[in-house]
């Protein structure tokens, strides 16, 4: 019999896992968090302000979006100090907005 590599086998099923991860995460986004995210990427008004007219404090707003990130996708997405999206995420994230 031939010998069995199964490297390439589990790249490809590791591929996946990062999609399915952000699916997970795109899913558990409450409409205020979206929103939050769209107005962050479109650099729009100031998330604070944003949070205050939803009635949510700020830092729970960027700590609930970082800990569903964190739990899907082993990472924080948004850095809360300037309320911006790191760079390496900021297509992911206009991905997930494209689809809402």
């Amino acid at each position: 019999t031939l010998p069995v590599n199964n490297a390439p086998r589990q790249q490809a099923a590791s591929a996946p896992l990062l999609l399915e991860g952000w699916q997970r995460f795109a899913a558990l986004l409450s409409k205020t968090e979206t929103e939050a995210l769209a107005l962050v990427l479109s650099g729009g008004k100031d998330i604070r302000q944003f949070a205050h007219e939803k009635g949510v404090m700020p830092e729970v707003l960027a700590d609930g979006i970082n800990e569903k990130a964190f739990d899907c996708i082993g990472d924080n997405i948004l850095e809360t100090d300037d309320s911006r999206i790191y760079d390496e995420y900021r297509e992911n994230i206009l991905r997930i907005l494209e689809r809402t």
